[in-house]
């Protein structure tokens, strides 16, 4: 399924060997358009995956549960399909990094999981805030047409991820809300 961005065309084409598909859904912007194009995906083509929600709670952000289930809750009314089991652990927020990579290697150890994904996105140009921590003084893109599969191996073992919005920002983030008519719907949430 592709989906039109002036900034790099997104594509969900999950390999038939993957029925069990992991989102990284943190009750924010990124991850919520990505869990609604999903959505689409399952309904439209994949109806025979299982989308399963992933969050890690920080402890200075105990919202992010409430957030994320709202968001999730709207998709489905939206869309009309079911989520899997939504996963969850809380953590310290210093310690967010190993906590998310323990959740997600307990899910794929379990083989809850068969890949997941991220909603992460290109930071900033520097001219964009140039007084600001965040720009990315480095952005480069990846080449048009990679998949932005992620194979990644640990001592946790192997997980398989996939980072559609790799390669646009948060204008183009709010583009697909635009394009995808949901401004109004999942973008207050």
């Amino acid at each position: 399924m592709i989906f039109k961005n002036s900034q790099d065309d997104i594509i969900i084409d999950i390999p038939k060997k993957h029925t069990k598909v992991g989102i990284k859904a943190s009750g924010g912007l990124d991850s919520t358009i990505l869990s609604y194009m999903l959505a689409l995906y399952k309904r439209d083509e994949r109806p025979d995956i299982d989308i399963i929600p992933v969050t890690l709670i920080e402890s200075t952000k105990p919202f992010q549960f409430m957030y994320t289930s709202m968001s999730l809750q709207k998709i489905k009314e939206m869309v009309g399909i079911t989520f899997g089991t939504h996963y969850f652990k809380m953590a310290h927020t210093h310690l967010i990094c190993e906590g998310q990579n323990e959740l997600l290697m307990k899910l794929y150890d379990k083989e809850i999981l068969d890949c997941h994904f991220i909603g992460i996105t290109l930071n900033p140009p520097v001219h964009a805030f140039p007084n600001q921590s965040g720009a990315d003084p480095d952005r480069v893109k990846l080449p048009a047409g990679e998949k932005y599969l992620v194979e990644e191996t640990n001592n946790a073992g192997r997980n398989i991820n996939y980072q559609p919005f790799v390669n646009i920002d948060k204008r183009g983030i709010y583009e697909l809300y635009t394009s995808l008519n949901v401004l109004d719907d999942l973008f207050p949430l």
